[in-house]
């Protein structure tokens, strides 16, 4: 029984070790998001698709960077035609929304459940939501969304497996700005 237990500790740790090593670290820098005026820490060579309007008249910006291995680091940002609520509760019910439709255009098949009332650094005004993700496929999603009264902006990470390098994720997840 020991040796069984000590076995599959080891295999345990060699699955760990081997998704890390799978999953690239890309190194982050500080970019532009399009005319909105936003910015976030974006893998080099993030590209962008051109933009789009939203039926609002809002600003649609999206971009993905694949960084090898099967991850992708990807960014959805809503600059506002007009701006729009003031209360958290709100901003929070309006990212949640909007990560529903995702998760449904997507065809994600199910998720761990939002994790409300995260706080932008240096941006009071700013709520977000965080979750995780199973996708089609036997993807694994990692997603933050922010919002303000201005816009609104999903960053996400989506590979084989849950992304390994939290330094990198939260780098990428808290490294967006409203300015």
């Amino acid at each position: 029984m020991k040796n069984l237990t000590l076995t599959l500790l080891l295999a345990c740790s060699a699955t760990l070790a081997l998704a890390q090593i799978d999953a690239p670290k890309p190194e982050l820098s500080k970019q532009a998001i399009g005319k909105t005026g936003y910015s976030a820490q974006l893998p080099s060579g993030f590209t962008w698709d051109a933009p789009t309007k939203s039926p609002d008249s809002s600003d649609v910006y999206t971009g993905t960077k694949d960084i090898g291995n099967g991850y992708k680091f990807g960014v959805v940002a809503v600059k506002f035609s007009d701006p729009l609520f003031n209360n958290a509760e709100e901003l929070q019910d309006m990212v949640i929304a909007y990560m529903d439709s995702l998760k449904t255009a997507w065809k994600v098949k199910s998720g761990s459940g939002y994790g409300r009332d995260q706080l932008l650094p240096g941006d009071a005004s700013a709520r977000g939501v965080i979750d995780y993700w199973h996708g089609p496929d036997s993807t694994e999603w990692s997603l933050k969304g922010w919002a303000n009264k201005t816009g609104m902006c999903i960053l996400y990470i989506v590979g084989p497996n849950t992304y390994p390098h939290m330094t990198v994720q939260n780098a990428y997840f808290d490294g967006f700005r409203f300015r």
